[in-house]
């Protein structure tokens, strides 16, 4: 998806019917119809079993800008399965992560627009809920955030930066499901991009994710 649909590499000459070809694949035959969802899918003696999973459901749905059918199934979806376990599910070993929690509120945002008035207060009380883990249990003194099972503690900063980046937590400009202040944001900005400058270059990742996190904060190059 990201190197037909997005060009990549610049320059290259991909055959011009594969756009066509890849987003009928994605929406018209590997989509489950009955959650709106993507996810793993199956076929045992001619019956096609579906396993919906979160990431993959939010990858397309963002690759896409949003644009997949029936967004509103697509939150309900995701409203439904919130005490679950992955890769269905937002929780891991019955917990929140940061990770998960990012992808979330994600669909959430590109959901938005289409939910319905109950979907949409349904969605600010658990972003909300989420949002209070994030800020009570994962962020640390440090400005890093609680191990929630990512690969590296770089790619751990970064999902945790993702997810209050994303809901709309340091910019206004990106707040979608409540009208609350936060008055404690630029704080924690601050810390998070101290942590982050103090570990830059000791990214199991190489860094990738850190310079990732700096640009969810808009702070990349600031502080070099």
């Amino acid at each position: 998806m990201r190197l037909i649909l997005q060009n990549r590499p610049a320059g290259y000459r991909w055959d011009p019917r594969l756009k066509d070809a890849l987003l009928d694949l994605i929406l018209n035959r590997l989509r489950n119809p009955q959650t709106g969802w993507w996810g793993e899918r199956y076929v045992f003696g001619g019956q096609t079993e579906y396993v919906d999973s979160l990431s993959v459901t939010f990858h397309i749905v963002r690759y896409l800008d949003g644009k997949v059918p029936d967004m509103r199934k697509v939150v309900e979806t995701t409203l439904a399965v919130k005490d679950m376990d992955e890769p269905t599910g937002w929780l891991s070993d019955g917990h929140f992560t940061d990770h998960n929690n990012m992808d979330v509120v994600v669909l959430f945002g590109f959901g938005w627009n289409a939910a319905t008035a109950d979907q949409k207060h349904a969605m600010s009380e658990q972003t909300q809920r989420m949002l209070d883990w994030c800020l009570k249990e994962s962020l640390q003194p440090d400005g890093s955030f609680a191990f929630g099972g990512d690969d590296s503690i770089e790619q751990n900063e970064y999902f945790g930066v993702a997810f209050l980046s994303r809901l709309g937590y340091f910019d206004r400009n990106k707040l979608f499901w409540t009208a609350k202040e936060f008055p404690e944001a630029a704080e924690i900005r601050e810390r998070i991009i101290q942590f982050i400058q103090r570990n830059r270059t000791t990214g199991a990742a190489g860094g990738t994710y850190y310079e990732n996190a700096l640009r969810e904060l808009g702070a990349l190059g600031q502080h070099d």
